[in-house]
């Protein structure tokens, strides 16, 4: 499996040079409200991404909190035939350490969902969120 890191990817983003790849956001919904990417669909499985991409070579970037579930949906989607796919290593939680552009649903945010206590302290806890919930 191919990895991307993330200044690869904002660059993508940010500088339109090369073709922006379609980006999958793998948590959980309750993740995906806090934070994601701003053109990132969640979903969770390789299947459910095969249902949605029938180009076999589009250029699929994964990601989750530190890559971790990602890589195990770019396998799913390696052995469905997909030839461009790549995992975004340390996924959302370095992301965000980086204060690179995060949206919710409530618009611009620098927060993130930090999964549980062992995995958040992978990210800085300034940024943790659990709830959208007052």
């Amino acid at each position: 499996m191919e990895l991307i890191s993330t200044e690869q990817l904002y660059r993508v983003q940010d500088q339109g040079q090369e073709a922006v790849p379609i980006i999958f956001d793998v948590r959980e919904s309750e993740e995906f409200e806090i934070s994601h990417l701003e053109s990132a669909i969640n979903l969770k499985t390789g299947p459910e991404i095969a249902a949605l991409i029938t180009d076999k070579n589009a250029p699929i970037v994964v990601y989750c909190s530190v890559g971790y579930r990602s890589a195990g949906v770019a396998s799913e989607l390696e052995e469905l035939g997909y030839t461009n796919v790549q995992n975004l290593r340390h996924s959302i939680f370095e992301w965000a350490d980086k204060d690179y552009p995060l949206i919710s649903e409530q618009g611009d945010t620098d927060m993130v969902h930090p999964f549980n206590r062992a995995w958040g302290a992978l990210v800085d806890k300034s940024l943790h969120q659990y709830s959208l919930s007052p």
